[in-house]
């Protein structure tokens, strides 16, 4: 989508150069110069709707178009009810026919999620497609296709709710080597020592004689505290030494029971430099 970018805003500086004083403030079409290629704007940069249980959240996305046209342009989306996941009563959109106005490249459209207690998982997902945009074209290689993943964000912190023993959701190195996350992937989560602290028995990564890891907690975000230093209980081969790490950061959304945890060490080269895990805690 750069490329579109970059392609619209230089028919933009072709039509100013082109058009006389007297019709300069009317869009022409660039029926010689250019193509008018269809699709979904900064879609690589933004798939994520937030999900909070206590209020509504609206997420703007953007279709768009190379050229500029004398006319409306009408563009068809569409829901894919076989992909989608999140449930339709937690979630509107503002429109399936947003119009990009005469003299623009763009329009944006709105993506709400509606606040429920039944919270929905988190590996949900809206997946919207572009069917067609009037005078456009939709290449192959066009964003024509967008799959909305769920951001669930805690209206309160509760540490309580995330102490009790706990699976792993996602462990992106050990599914890198074929192994499934939660591959004798059990741990244990207390309280404390300080208010705004759990500890994980053992270590983040459950090793034999692991040092227990403290995350210490913003109790108004639920985002761990990123500036401290911790050997973490890490180490990469079950048994094996722990290895001091650099930097634990991460979140815990406890109204889902679920801790996310960054760990970076800066001992190791990609991928084993960085480490991102899913806990999701039983109560």
């Amino acid at each position: 989508m750069n490329k579109l970018k970059y392609i619209a805003a230089s028919l933009l500086v072709g039509f100013m150069t082109l058009t006389s004083c007297e019709d300069a403030e009317i869009p022409q079409v660039d029926a010689e110069n250019g193509r008018a290629i269809a699709g979904f704007n900064g879609a690589t940069t933004n798939r994520t709707v937030v999900f909070n249980p206590e209020a509504e959240t609206t997420t703007t996305f953007t279709v768009g178009v190379s050229t500029l046209s004398s006319s409306d342009r009408t563009a068809q989306l569409s829901i894919d009810t076989d992909a989608s996941t999140l449930a339709e009563e937690l979630y509107s959109i503002s429109t399936l026919n947003p119009v990009i106005p005469a003299g623009s490249f763009t329009v944006d459209f709105t993506v709400t999620t509606l606040g429920s207690p039944n919270l929905p998982a988190v590996t949900d997902v809206i997946v919207l497609n572009l069917e067609s945009v009037e005078g456009a074209e939709i290449l192959n290689d066009s964003e024509d296709r967008l799959t909305l993943g769920l951001a669930i964000e805690c209206p309160t912190v509760d540490l309580s709710q995330v102490v009790g023993s706990a699976v792993t959701l996602e462990n992106p190195l050990l599914e890198a080597f074929g192994v499934p996350a939660t591959f004798s992937d059990l741990r244990t989560v207390i309280a404390g020592p300080e208010d705004n602290q759990i500890t994980i028995l053992g270590g983040i990564s459950q090793d034999v004689g692991g040092t227990d890891t403290v995350l210490t907690i913003d109790l108004d975000t639920g985002f761990v505290i990123s500036d401290q230093s911790s050997d973490g209980g890490v180490s990469f081969v079950n048994g094996g030494t722990p290895i001091p790490t650099t930097k634990i950061s991460g979140r815990v959304l406890t109204c889902i029971n679920q801790i996310i945890i960054n760990v970076d060490n800066d001992n190791f080269g990609p991928p084993f430099n960085s480490l991102r895990l899913k806990l999701q805690v039983q109560p």
